[in-house]
């Protein structure tokens, strides 16, 4: 259900379309990014700002820096480090 483009060292994760459909993608998102090669760059497009995410994110050790493209368009980008 998420759309998932690698290109090169980075990875695109688009949640937006399963969000809209009522899918909580969370633990999804988790695993892709677990999954992710160290020093793989993780952008994330969302509906929201999702700070619960961002929270989730950051607890395992990943900074993360939220763009809002255009309204219902957020872009998350982290690095995994570990």
């Amino acid at each position: 259900m998420l759309k998932i483009t690698q290109e090169d060292s980075r990875l695109i994760v688009d949640v937006r379309e399963a969000i809209q459909k009522g899918f909580h993608p969370r633990e999804d998102i988790v695993n892709t990014v677990k999954q992710a090669a160290k020093g793989t760059i993780i952008e994330l497009h969302l509906p929201h700002r999702a700070q619960p995410l961002v929270n989730l994110l950051e607890s395992m050790g990943m900074n993360c820096i939220i763009h809002e493209l255009e309204p219902d368009h957020f872009r998350l980008t982290t690095v995994k480090m570990n």
